[in-house]
C-alpha cells in the first residue's frame, strides 16, 4: 500500500514536471523568440521530419528484403562453424 502511494506521488510529480517544462518552452518560443528564429525552429523541424521518413523508409525497405534460400542454408552452416570452431 505504501508502495502504491509512493508510485502515484512520484507519476504526478512526473507529470506535473513535464507540463512546466512543455509550458516554459512554448513561453520561451511565443515571447523570447523573434520571428526568424521561429522560422528556423519551423525548418529545423521540417527537415527532422523528412530526415525520420527518409530513415524508416529505408529500414522498411531492409526490412521486407526476402533472401535467397542458398544464401540462408550457406550463413547458417557458417555460423554453425564458428559456433563449433569456439567449441560450443
Amino acid at each position: 500500500m505504501v508502495n502504491d502511494v509512493k508510485i502515484i506521488k512520484i507519476i504526478k510529480f512526473q507529470i506535473v514536471a513535464t507540463a512546466v517544462v512543455a509550458l516554459a518552452g512554448y513561453a520561451a518560443y511565443q515571447y523570447f523568440l523573434d520571428d526568424e528564429a521561429k522560422a528556423q525552429m519551423k525548418q529545423l523541424y521540417a527537415t527532422m521530419g523528412k530526415s525520420y521518413l527518409q530513415l524508416s523508409n529505408l529500414v522498411n525497405e531492409r526490412i521486407g528484403t526476402i533472401m535467397d534460400e542458398e544464401v540462408v542454408v550457406q550463413n547458417r552452416a557458417q555460423v554453425r562453424t564458428a559456433w563449433e570452431n569456439l567449441g560450443f
